[in-house]
């Protein structure tokens, strides 16, 4: 079984985030299945000297904006479709993409169509995000159609698959499993911190659908920032950087790379989630398997879990207060974080544990393979 994992960016930068991250550790795993070798295909930008993780087989190819004004969709390049198109003839028997309404992975799927191989499509809650009169013209007309073709949908959530089938409407898909994005630990030992200040971070994209604004605004109403309490933001700038150099209260780290984020959070006390709607989280699930005290607010796909598992603390969405008053809580009462501490470890070997998300990933590409060739492929 070969199969073909296929995202859109590589970035130095982690600036498309989370996608990249899971692709690589799922070829990975992926090759430590019996009979099972994995590539991954990915495009980087032409500036960028970013390389595969090691242990991570295949290529990056350059790709620039086929047309302006869309940012990362609108990325794609000719020897990027000519890779994929003898990638997919000559060694692939699966096609999985990292599946949004973005050139390459639009492309990537086509072709595996037109190739007749079986094609995986991994939303990453990407495709129900976003409900503009625009995306759903280019939706009926080119998205749904592809991945009412595909032979297997993978959801992360039991949430997103509600909202797949929601999405897809009359027709909705077949075989939608579901499957959490793979924790994968270093190993290392990091130094620990030996000023006994307590770390509050937060890590992501600084786009406003992350709202770092509320991690801003509850540091400005702490009135332990700087003495006892340190707020660290660290991630690319999607649009809010000068917000959070305007804020005395934080400190920024800028950008770092996916395998620079556990050492980051490796020095923290606390990791604080903000986003709106979030769908899943790769640094949230990191913290939590390497048993930092997270903050989430409702909204976000896990939170529920969490709750119900005593993993985390969750909060009221937009609510600066809450998460200061949360922040402040941990802090003081030591005992609760570590409980809080052992419940995190606890949840993510229950939920995250890479045995289990190898044999998922196995059951997932088999089907697809059984779904083509019933189907007649």
């Amino acid at each position: 079984m070969r199969v073909l994992r296929v995202v859109t960016l590589a970035s130095s930068s982690g600036a498309y985030g989370g996608p990249y991250d899971t692709a690589c550790r799922q070829v990975v795993l992926g090759n430590a299945v019996d009979g099972c070798q994995a590539r991954l295909v990915a495009g980087r930008l032409s500036h960028d000297e970013v390389a595969l993780p090691e242990g991570v087989p295949g290529a990056l190819t350059p790709v620039s904006p086929l047309l302006p004004g869309l940012g990362v969709s609108g990325l794609v390049s000719v020897k990027l479709v000519r890779l994929l198109w003898r990638e997919t003839h000559d060694s692939a028997t699966i096609v999985h993409v990292s599946f949004a309404r973005e050139l390459v992975p639009l492309v990537a799927a086509l072709i595996a169509l037109i190739r007749r191989r079986p094609l995986v499509c991994q939303p990453h809650g990407m495709l129900t995000s976003r409900t503009s009169p625009a995306h759903r013209v280019f939706d009926r007309l080119v998205v749904r159609p592809l991945v009412r073709r595909s032979s297997i949908v993978v959801c992360l959530t039991s949430s997103e698959r509600a909202r797949l089938i929601a999405w897809l409407g009359h027709g909705s898909h077949s075989n939608m499993v579901v499957l959490g994005n793979p924790v994968l630990l270093s190993g290392r030992m990091w130094p620990p911190r030996r000023d006994g200040v307590h770390e509050i971070v937060w890590i992501a994209r600084l786009a406003p659908r992350k709202r770092v604004r509320v991690f801003l605004e509850a540091a400005s109403l702490d009135r332990a920032a700087d003495a006892d309490r340190r707020y660290l933001v660290i991630g690319p700038d999607g649009g809010d950087l000068p917000r959070v150099l305007l804020c005395d209260e934080v400190e920024y780290l800028g950008a770092v790379a996916a395998d620079e984020v556990e050492g980051c959070l490796s020095r923290a006390d606390v990791f604080v989630l903000t986003s709106q709607d979030e769908p899943w989280g790769n640094v949230l699930a990191l913290a939590l398997a390497m048993g930092k005290v997270a903050i989430v607010p409702e909204s976000a796909a896990l939170a529920s879990s969490l709750r119900e598992a005593e993993a985390a603390i969750v909060i009221p969405d937009d609510d600066a207060k809450a998460l200061q008053a949360a922040i402040a809580s941990v802090s003081v009462d030591r005992e609760a974080a570590a409980s809080m501490s052992r419940s995190a470890k606890l949840y993510a070997e229950s939920n995250f544990a890479s045995e289990a998300q190898k044999l998922n990933l196995q059951r997932i590409w088999q089907k697809s393979l059984t779904s083509q060739q019933r189907n007649g492929g």
